[in-house]
């Protein structure tokens, strides 16, 4: 059985996968607008791209809201176990 994280810690990754998604989201963005009016483009592409868009904006933000709310209960499990250190392991 792998080591367990500390809720902490787990909140960081979740938050650098939020700032990830994120930053997919834009670059993909990006390549929309660029061939917008690029005649080689599939015409199903933008709307598969901005497709992707939205589910990647609405991944993010639950990634992000995951996040907070295991820094909450991080700090929380520090403030009320002897010590911080048992119940901040999650």
């Amino acid at each position: 059985m792998p080591a367990r994280r500390p809720l902490a810690e787990s909140a960081a990754l979740l938050r650098d996968d939020a700032e990830a998604v994120d930053r997919a989201a834009a670059r993909l963005h990006a390549l929309v607008r660029r061939l917008q009016d690029d005649p080689a483009a599939p015409p199903w592409f933008a709307a598969a791209a901005e497709a992707h868009i939205k589910a990647s904006v609405i991944a993010a933000t639950e990634l992000s809201r995951a996040a907070a709310d295991l820094g909450a209960l991080s700090e929380a499990a520090a403030r009320i176990a002897p010590g911080g250190a048992p119940g901040a392991t999650g």
